[in-house]
């Protein structure tokens, strides 16, 4: 009787699981396994002590962060929620880590575990506004350096405060306030369909 690929996967990410429940019992949260991907929730103030263990260990060399993806629920009171996902070369595994925190809480940084966070958090605190203790050069990667605001969270304007454009006349780049005008729009309140 053969084992698919995804069962193999399935029991060494449950037995992976364990070993880590056993490790870190009051750090981890939730187990979520969908498919071939596990997913980890943990607490934030235990990040660097288990992805440290995840890269040291013989049996998990997890030693490369791919990415760091956050999202923003304001609605919820953990309004954040950041999945590092982290990667073994040696058997082509997977596990992503959630974590969950409000607004006002910062994150410790993973800079000095995975050199790859570096530009990762530089993008996550450009994109969304959460900052990360520790690390070394956290600045804005993407925006403008005089940007206002951070435009992937959910009160953001769509059309941003700010319109930027290149003025021929003066030979530069123009600032200036942005203004939606509503002039050439008509709005015809009865239904074409109708007979």
């Amino acid at each position: 009787m053969s084992v698919s690929c995804i069962e193999k996967a399935n029991w060494i990410n449950k037995k992976n699981w364990n070993i880590l429940k056993q490790t870190f019992p009051s750090q981890l949260v939730r187990l979520q396994i969908k498919k071939n991907d596990i997913t980890i929730t943990i607490l934030k103030n235990s990040i660097q002590l288990i992805f440290l263990f995840l890269k040291k260990n013989q049996l998990y060399q997890y030693k490369q962060l791919i990415d760091i993806a956050a999202t923003d629920y304001p609605d919820k009171p953990g309004r954040f929620s950041l999945n590092y996902l982290l990667l073994n070369i040696q058997f082509n595994m997977r596990f992503v880590f959630r974590i969950k925190f409000d607004a006002l809480s910062s994150i410790t940084s993973v800079t000095n575990i995975f050199k790859s966070a570096n530009w990762l958090e530089r993008e996550v605190w450009d994109l969304f506004g959460i900052y990360f203790q520790n690390h070394k050069d956290l600045r804005r990667i993407l925006t403008d350096y005089g940007f206002q605001g951070h435009p992937l969270r959910k009160e953001f304007p769509l059309t941003g405060f700010l319109e930027v454009y290149y003025n021929d006349q003066e030979k530069r780049i123009v600032y200036e306030n942005a203004e939606l005008s509503q002039e050439y729009r008509s709005f015809n309140l009865q239904n074409s369909w109708k007979n």
